[in-house]
């Protein structure tokens, strides 16, 4: 059985983004998470980036970790509920 990996506060993980479309891509090269030693967490991107002198670094980018939305009950088409709210919304 493969164990829960625990994010340490003060630390974090960078992974390659391997669905990467093409170079030009505004896609992050690497994206992972991380904490703060408060227990914020967080979500970083970092990009490889090419200064004038021709030296590589990463830039990086932080937010805060990515909850996706759970629609509300009201707002789910197969219901009844949902059925008449949305219906009441059509003007004619």
């Amino acid at each position: 059985m493969a164990e829960q990996f625990e994010q340490r506060p003060g630390s974090g993980i960078l992974f390659k983004n391997n669905k990467k479309k093409a170079e030009g891509s505004r896609q992050p090269d690497y994206s992972g998470h991380g904490k703060l030693l408060d227990g914020t967490e967080f979500q970083v991107s970092a990009w490889i980036k090419e200064g004038k002198s021709g030296a590589k670094f990463l830039s990086l980018g932080f937010q805060p970790p990515f909850v996706p939305n759970k629609p509300k009950q009201d707002d789910v088409i197969g219901t009844d509920e949902g059925l008449k709210n949305w219906s009441n919304d059509i003007p004619f």
